[in-house]
């Protein structure tokens, strides 16, 4: 998965700003606000990268979409 990404300062998260052409197809959108993965709250692009990377069975994402909070699993 990659994914473009910018930081949020002021609430933390970050926020995606478009899937790279040919990249699996995941639920983010372009303007996703990621917050958490697997429970770990999300400060920075670099923790996000991070996080990704760790071996896991799925990742737990909590993402926010036009003021909704949405909790994607991704095996």
């Amino acid at each position: 998965l990659e994914l473009g990404l910018e930081e949020q300062m002021e609430q933390g998260g970050v926020i995606v700003l478009g899937n790279a052409e040919g990249a699996s197809p995941v639920s983010l959108r372009e303007g996703d606000i990621i917050l958490e993965v697997n429970g770990q709250a999300v400060k920075s692009a670099s923790q996000l990268e991070a996080l990704l990377r760790a071996r896991t069975r799925a990742w737990n994402i909590t993402a926010q979409r036009g003021g909704q909070l949405l909790t994607l699993s991704v095996r």
